[in-house]
């Protein structure tokens, strides 16, 4: 759920994440360490009406629409390369090797839909990641420890871990998405 000081609620699926950390959550671990300026969690700080998002309450404001249709037709490459990293789920999962496959990893973070600009994961060396895979463990231990009717509540921008709470809140309006 994403809530804004205007009033607006929306709400993402999570698919069939229910054993796995949702999408979102793992660009929560990413993006708060690199924080790309297009990436999901900037943009929707800002109130960008994403496809995926289902209203729950208020209207998008008629302004956010244009925004984001702006933003998309100028920053399509940087959006598109926000989503490029996935090396710190597959490291966390044991499906890569931090160490025996870094050259591969490198290569994927240095030019992971670098078409016009450099890839904003190109600074990330092998120390950085290493402490995304940690956190990236630690936020899916508190996604697995969500009861029903619990909540994993993150703040954004912030590089603070989310809040595991045991009951969701019914009505919140944070002043960033929740």
């Amino acid at each position: 759920m994403f809530a804004w000081s205007n009033g607006v609620v929306a709400e993402t699926p999570i698919w069939d994440r229910y054993q796995k950390l949702p999408h979102d959550l793992e660009h929560f671990i990413t993006e708060s360490y690199v924080e790309p300026p297009y990436g999901f969690w900037s943009l929707a700080r800002q109130q960008a009406p994403f496809e995926s998002f289902t209203l729950v309450q208020g209207r998008w404001p008629r302004e956010r629409m244009e925004w984001f249709e702006r933003v998309k037709r100028k920053h399509r490459d940087e959006m598109v390369q926000a989503e490029a990293i996935g090396a710190v789920g597959s490291i966390a999962r044991g499906e890569l090797d931090l160490h025996a496959d870094w050259p591969a990893i490198r290569r994927g973070l240095t030019r992971a839909y670098a078409i016009k600009t450099e890839s904003a994961y190109a600074r990330v060396d092998q120390r950085d990641l290493a402490r995304m895979v940690e956190i990236h463990r630690h936020v899916h231990q508190q996604w697995d420890d969500v009861p029903l009717n619990g909540a994993l509540v993150v703040d954004w921008p912030t590089k603070a871990a989310p809040e595991l709470r045991r009951e969701a809140a019914q009505s919140q309006s944070p002043a960033s998405p929740r």
